[in-house]
């Protein structure tokens, strides 16, 4: 992870925003996952991103300046049983990226933000998400669950 670190930095300069998004996972029954399993899905995606955050953070708490993000798909049934890690793919910003991370940054300073956690049975989304796809099938279109979570989202703030 350091000479990734050191890669980046010489090559991109220095670093203004980590975005910690590693990860692997396959649905399977629970009493299948081992420990071994949950070890190695805990390595990559937890011990990783706690790693390169602490790669990142000397140099941004230097500047005053900096983001980390952390993504974490929720979604995941449990970790992959026989995947094989990636190594990081490190790639250089096009103007455009740039442009989108600086004012991804510069939102999250000037607007306010507030973050709700919530367990929810997804059962009955799921089972809506494929009778509305199985009649979309011919069309060829889809319906993801963010389609649906933004809908319902949005109907909820529209109500309030």
């Amino acid at each position: 992870m350091s000479a990734t670190y050191a890669a980046v930095v010489k090559d991109l300069g220095q670093v203004d925003m980590l975005v910690n998004n590693a990860g692997q996972s396959a649905a399977m029954p629970f009493e299948q996952v081992t420990d071994q399993m949950w070890e190695e899905d805990l390595a990559l995606k937890l011990y990783a991103a706690i790693r390169f955050t602490r790669l990142a953070f000397p140099d941004m708490k230097s500047r005053r300046f900096g983001r980390v993000i952390n993504v974490l798909a929720t979604a995941a049934k449990a970790p992959a049983a026989a995947a094989g890690r990636q190594a990081p793919r490190v790639e250089k910003l096009s103007s455009m990226r740039r442009t989108i991370a600086r004012r991804l940054s510069e939102s999250k300073q000037t607007v306010p933000h507030f973050y709700l956690t919530m367990d929810v049975d997804a059962g009955p989304l799921m089972e809506a998400r494929a009778q509305i796809n199985a009649e979309l099938a011919d069309d060829g279109e889809k319906v993801s669950v963010n389609d649906l979570v933004i809908k319902a989202c949005a109907v909820a703030l529209a109500k309030a």
